[in-house]
């Protein structure tokens, strides 16, 4: 797997299946959520098309926005730990016996592939 490979397979397996996830639950008509949940679901119901078209975008948004963020501090580019003593993260990808160093400084930074 190479970081491009990486990227297109946290863009479907994380940002878009988290969207979707919110999406379905707030599609569905379930009884026992907790109160947020059921609060969230009754305002979505009643929304027209468009505006739920709307929702739908800006929760994929959000979820392109966390895991962008992520890349970011698997990239380095932004931390972690405050201060100026900071550790550093490396992204090992492991199969068949070789390794590949995903968030290294050649290629690309994941975040920008994003």
């Amino acid at each position: 797997m190479n970081k491009g490979e990486f990227v297109s397979a946290v863009k479907i397996n994380v940002a878009t299946a988290a969207a979707n996830k919110v999406i379905n639950l707030l599609e569905k008509q379930v009884t026992t959520v907790s109160r947020e949940l059921k609060q969230e679901t009754d305002w979505y119901s009643k929304l027209g098309q468009a505006d739920r078209d709307i929702v739908k975008q800006l929760i994929s948004r959000a979820a392109d926005a966390g895991v962008y963020e992520f890349l970011q501090v698997l990239d380095g580019a932004k931390s972690l730990e405050s201060g100026t003593d900071k550790g550093v993260l490396r992204l090992l990808y492991e199969k068949n016996g070789a390794s590949v160093q995903l968030n290294d400084a050649t290629g690309g930074s994941l975040h920008e592939l994003y």
